[in-house]
């Protein structure tokens, strides 16, 4: 019986969630798409400075035909909440000069993330005008060259789309 116990134990040590710190460095990929030609991506994963603060900075170029694209970028900074398995968007400051989430009240997104084993996923989350929401979530996970990336967009109406793409690590 206590054999059984180490084993479970031993599972338990292995299947630690990662740290943000092995996550961190840039990586660049292309995703294609049956409804355009294709999206160009690079993210950038990092610290800052000597706090356990940590920014996602990620960009898609989407090419929707020849001669038209549209680039979306993000530069998001996360901080630790009071949930060990959750960090928050610290994209404003409070009175006392304190990094906190926007408003997602206000038409504000709203960002967390986590790590989940191998997987690093943000969430972001906007509330419509009439009260629905818009979800997006990118789940990055940690590959031998870089990163797989699996992103979903879902909004009240249950419209879904999935797009994935394997980036590769260009720099720690």
């Amino acid at each position: 019986m206590s054999g059984i116990l180490y084993l479970i134990a031993s599972g338990i040590v292995f299947a630690d969630d990662r740290k943000i710190e092995e996550f961190f460095g840039s990586y660049i990929g292309h995703a294609e798409s049956s409804e355009e030609l294709g999206r160009d991506m690079s993210v950038t994963i990092g610290g800052i400075d000597d706090s356990t603060d940590y920014f996602v900075k990620w960009s898609t170029v989407i090419h929707k035909s020849h001669d038209r694209t549209k680039r979306v970028t993000y530069n998001i900074r996360f901080t630790q909440s009071k949930r060990k398995s959750l960090q928050v968007s610290a994209m404003a400051r409070d009175v006392f000069g304190k990094p906190i989430p926007l408003d997602p009240l206000k038409g504000d997104p709203l960002f967390w993330a986590r790590i989940k084993g191998d997987t690093h996923t943000v969430y972001a989350m906007i509330i419509t005008d009439d009260g629905g929401f818009d979800l997006q979530v990118y789940n990055r996970t940690l590959t031998e060259d870089g990163l797989s990336l699996e992103f979903i967009r879902q909004n009240d109406d249950q419209s879904v789309r999935k797009i994935h793409a394997n980036l590769i690590r260009v720099s720690n």
